[in-house]
């Protein structure tokens, strides 16, 4: 009994109320099972697929309890007061912005404006939404915390993801500066995978995917399973990292970019389009 108390108050992420964007697929939904299946938290999942989001509470079972949600768009300001309502009797004290989308491989010029404000308000100003709705009470708890999930795309640059990492570098950005500014209040992890295996590459929301199936089996064969990452984003949470990078394939992009910050995305280019995929074509 007293080896398990001990574990339980070193660890403070068991039993915690837990909000989770972007929960109905990919990392997001391996993050949710592994919060409730080894943490014991209750979780909140948020995204807009109620079908989804009912498929994950079934694939719970005994455990199905710990899980409800609520069907929002996390990228509309008017949405979060919506997650906030569904939320005030739960006594959330951790969220973690997961949601994001992703547009195909396209030259910067060739992206509709519209496009760029959809991956904007979901990527970025999600997250901004999701902090100012949570901050002032979680302020009055030092156990709170909010995860921030970027990707590696915010510390290197891959022709044809212009908007995609931009996006993702304001979040890595804005995610460090706050987890700074809140450090006597609360935590805050900024986590930036590499490449992931998840339905982030087959968006509906695109006019067409993001990799065809060639590109898509030559990816999955080099990516990480959205298990293994989510697993691994989980354990930086609980151990409060404030930044990491994860995967083999993001450190060496990283590693890369610091080398050559210029030089590194003209070899990318280079190699792009000697692949002749029809995934990169639109960048050429």
């Amino acid at each position: 009994m007293l080896i398990c108390y001990n574990y339980i108050m070193k660890n403070w992420l068991i039993n915690k109320n837990v909000v989770v964007t972007g929960a109905s697929s990919g990392i997001g939904k391996d993050i949710t099972k592994i919060l409730i299946n080894k943490y014991n938290c209750f979780v909140v999942g948020v995204a807009r697929n109620i079908d989804k989001l009912n498929d994950l509470k079934n694939s719970l079972g005994e455990q199905s309890n710990k899980f409800e949600f609520v069907s929002a768009d996390v990228s509309k300001k008017e949405d979060w007061k919506k997650i906030k309502d569904f939320c005030n009797d739960k006594n959330i004290t951790v969220l973690i912005n997961n949601a994001g989308t992703m547009l195909p491989f396209t030259r910067a010029d060739k992206v509709e404006d519209t496009d760029v404000e959809r991956l904007f308000n979901v990527n970025f100003f999600s997250t901004i939404y999701g902090y100012k709705t949570f901050c002032e009470e979680f302020r009055k708890d030092k156990n709170c915390a909010i995860a921030n999930i970027a990707s590696v795309a915010a510390v290197t640059s891959l022709p044809g993801t212009s908007y995609y990492s931009a996006s993702k570098s304001a979040l890595c950005s804005f995610s460090k500066i706050i987890a700074s500014e809140e450090r006597k209040n609360f935590f805050i992890g900024t986590y930036l995978p590499g490449m992931t295996s998840t339905n982030l590459f087959t968006n509906k929301d695109n006019k067409k995917p993001v990799f065809d199936e060639k590109t898509g089996k030559l990816f999955n064969k080099f990516s990480t399973s959205s298990e293994k990452m989510a697993k691994k984003i989980v354990k930086c949470l609980a151990k409060k990292k404030r930044f990491k990078v994860l995967g083999k394939d993001a450190k060496l992009l990283k590693f890369l970019n610091s080398l050559m910050p210029i030089k590194s995305s003209d070899l990318y280019y280079n190699v792009m389009k000697k692949t002749k995929l029809s995934s990169f074509e639109d960048i050429f």
